[in-house]
């Protein structure tokens, strides 16, 4: 019913210690555990609860977050803040961003998908229980549910490995017919809806279960394969000989074609700082954020007359993360917050927005 840090100080791949962050969990349905932790620029970590359980987790400030059923919600990883992100999904499993800072998730048993936005409400009547948010009902994103209820994993891909047409999609595993599914992005103002292509995976091996997705650093699509006859609670008894607990699979889905070859995968730790901080402007959605929780976690103050060199010049990409890089730091002077407030480019003008929007 927790969730714990663990800590690896000697690099060897093994926690030297762990401690417990935050508590109590529900865990009355095995369905509903917490789930999807994705760290984001901002430093939150962000995360799923699913459905029927009621939760009650105090964070380090004594205050007392209540979460019933499916919900979204984000905590610092030194135990000092949890709060609730959005309300009133079913059974959400699986996070990801897009490169504006958008926040997706899957959803069970409702419609597939969801751009989460902060305070939004994601109500069916006849789940969960009625709230009064300020910001109302949130918009759909997509108008069927590809066939069934249970979609979960999504990832956005963000990498110049795939050509063009894969870039700005939605990618979404099916274990129930065996798919992968792809959704092309659109915007409608503000908001995102998806505009579905020809399903991206499908397989004829029915214990091919595919439950969640990643972009990789090197440009790659990796799948997780539950691997699975039996996946239903009620198809066949519990202890049905086809209901495999010891296998599973993990594929690579790299493109083949002209000459773009998936890049090494980076080791962040060996960059001296200089390079590490172009690392930020990566056209790599993944690498630019494991660069900047990196520079953050373990240079720190030591980094800021870099950062704030790099982030005069350089790709919209990189001076957005430097952005985020100085106001974790420190706090983002309001000079410079006044001056990226009107660039030219949409991504430091949203990161000025969204740094301004965690301010009290």
């Amino acid at each position: 019913p927790s969730i714990r840090r663990h800590h690896d100080h000697d690099g060897d791949g093994i926690a030297d210690k762990s401690n417990i962050v935050y508590t109590r969990f529900g865990h009355r349905d095995t369905h509903g555990m917490s789930s999807s932790f994705t760290r984001w620029a901002d430093g939150w970590v962000y995360g799923c609860h699913g459905f029927a359980n009621t939760s009650r987790i105090r964070d380090g400030r004594g205050v007392t977050t209540e979460l019933y059923s499916g919900n979204t919600y984000r905590f610092r990883a030194d135990g000092s803040h949890f709060e609730q992100f959005t309300r009133g999904q079913i059974n959400p499993y699986g996070i990801t961003f897009d490169a504006l800072g958008n926040i997706y998730n899957a959803d069970c048993h409702s419609m597939p998908v969801y751009m989460l936005l902060r305070g939004a409400t994601y109500l069916r009547p006849t789940w969960g229980k009625p709230y009064n948010d300020p910001l109302g009902t949130a918009p759909a994103m997509i108008d069927h549910n590809h066939g069934s209820t249970g979609i979960c994993g999504p990832v956005i891909y963000d990498a110049p490995q795939f050509p063009a047409n894969y870039r700005d999609s939605l990618f979404l595993c099916n274990p129930v017919t065996g798919k992968v599914h792809w959704d092309k992005l659109k915007a409608r103002g503000s908001s995102r809806i998806v505009e579905t292509q020809p399903d991206f995976i499908t397989c004829t091996d029915q214990w091919f279960r595919p439950v969640d997705a990643a972009l990789g650093p090197d440009g790659c699509l990796y799948v997780a394969d539950f691997y699975n006859a039996i996946i239903g609670h009620y198809e066949v008894e519990l202890e049905h000989k086809k209901r495999d607990r010891t296998h599973g699979r993990v594929w690579r889905i790299r493109y083949q074609g002209d000459t773009k070859q998936p890049s090494l995968l980076p080791d962040l730790t060996k960059k001296q700082l200089p390079e590490l901080i172009l690392s930020l402007g990566d056209p790599n959605l993944v690498t630019r954020n494991l660069a900047l929780n990196y520079l953050v976690d373990h240079h720190g103050k030591a980094a800021v007359p870099e950062i704030k060199k790099a982030i005069t010049k350089g790709n919209s990409r990189l001076i957005a993360q430097c952005m985020w890089a100085l106001e974790r730091i420190e706090i983002l002077e309001e000079e410079m917050l006044d001056k990226l407030a009107r660039a030219q480019d949409r991504l430091p003008r949203i990161f000025t927005m969204k740094i301004l929007a965690e301010r009290t």
